[in-house]
């Protein structure tokens, strides 16, 4: 009984095995199904004659900024027609939006403390997203900039926007 069930998915095996080696040799030794469609011109064929049929579209604006992690509505779409008749090119439409600015996503800050040397270079210690950075006044670290530092706070600007940050132990 063993002997059969073997022989039988041997045979399975081989007939799987056999339809997948088929198929990956006819791509490179067998000629295919269907005709490749050449197009000939002679040399009394008018090119005028000729036409190209031209799709139309509209491109959608992207809404989110993934480097400085805005939403905006700052958009052009371009708008395309289709002229087959004539074969001509019409020029395109612009339809263009007020830009304004939605949201600011702030990254995660927290201040843990400064350090004042003797030559009055402060420099601090920030926490964004999860990693801790070293930073001197007017340094820019994950487009953070540290604007102003005194003891319990410091001042950092992020897209042109600006915000006090507590000392994290205060809060």
């Amino acid at each position: 009984m063993k002997k059969k069930i073997n022989v039988i998915l041997i045979i399975v095996v081989i007939a799987l095995w056999g339809g997948i080696g088929y198929r990956f040799l006819s791509n490179y030794f067998f000629t295919p199904d269907q005709p490749v469609l050449r197009t000939y011109f002679d040399s009394n064929t008018d090119i005028d004659n000729i036409f190209v049929q031209r799709d139309t579209f509209v491109m959608e604006p992207i809404k989110r900024d993934p480097f400085l992690n805005k939403i905006k509505s700052d958009s052009k779409s371009i708008l395309v027609r289709n002229n087959s008749a004539n074969n001509t090119v019409k020029p395109k439409q612009v339809v263009t939006h007020s830009s304004t600015e939605i949201k600011t996503y702030w990254p995660k800050i927290e201040y843990y403390g400064y350090i004042k040397s003797g030559d009055n270079k402060e420099l601090v210690l920030l926490n964004i997203n999860g990693s801790v950075k070293k930073m001197h006044i007017g340094e820019n670290g994950s487009g953070v900039t540290v604007n102003k530092i005194s003891r319990d706070s410091i001042k950092v600007s992020f897209n042109k926007e600006s915000k006090v940050i507590r000392h994290s132990r205060l809060n």
